[in-house]
């Protein structure tokens, strides 16, 4: 019912450093100051290992890929045991940053950093973990030669749990004043 979002990879490291995927299609920004954002988990008697993760680590990726990757993206969506990489088991990259305790997919034109701050428990028993951005990387790539804003055409959308999209760019409208 939500419509089409962009199908984003949440990295995470378990604790014994197993790094982790999972495809997440409910990231969104929640202000620009502080820069914030939240995702939606599934509630506790049914979640998979990003939630866990990121409450031990503090530190989550979250990851754009171009749609050439549909076939790698849709399988981090299958429930992995704990002890199998994604990464591993998709051939998907890991990329690292000294700084930063996330797994990052390594050919993602656009990867954000983003620091545990609370979570929310939802009338539904889902929770909203809210997540500062500490960083963004944006490839030269994914953006518009135009506009200089990122390139969502080029990447994976989807709507549900397996109906996947590619976007076309419209227009750019001026900002509307009374």
């Amino acid at each position: 019912m939500q419509g089409v979002r962009a199908a984003v990879l949440l990295g995470t490291y378990s604790e014994k450093g197993v790094a982790n995927l999972g495809l997440f299609f409910s990231l969104q920004h929640l202000g620009a100051d502080p820069a914030l954002m939240g995702v939606v988990f599934r509630p506790e008697s049914s979640m998979g290992q990003s939630l866990g993760n990121l409450r031990f680590r503090r530190w989550i990726s979250a990851n754009y890929m171009p749609s050439e990757e549909i076939d790698r993206v849709h399988r981090c969506s299958a429930a992995f045991a704990s002890e199998v990489s994604e990464f591993e088991s998709t051939g998907l990259p890991l990329h690292t940053e000294t700084d930063i305790p996330a797994p990052f997919v390594g050919n993602a034109p656009i990867r954000l950093a983003l620091e545990y701050h609370s979570e929310i428990k939802l009338p539904n028993e889902c929770i909203l973990a809210l997540l500062h951005l500490r960083k963004l990387w944006i490839e030269p790539s994914a953006l518009d030669s135009e506009t200089r804003l990122p390139r969502f055409d080029s990447l994976l959308h989807v709507n549900g749990l397996d109906a996947y999209y590619s976007l076309r760019f419209d227009q750019i409208k001026n900002y509307e004043r009374p």
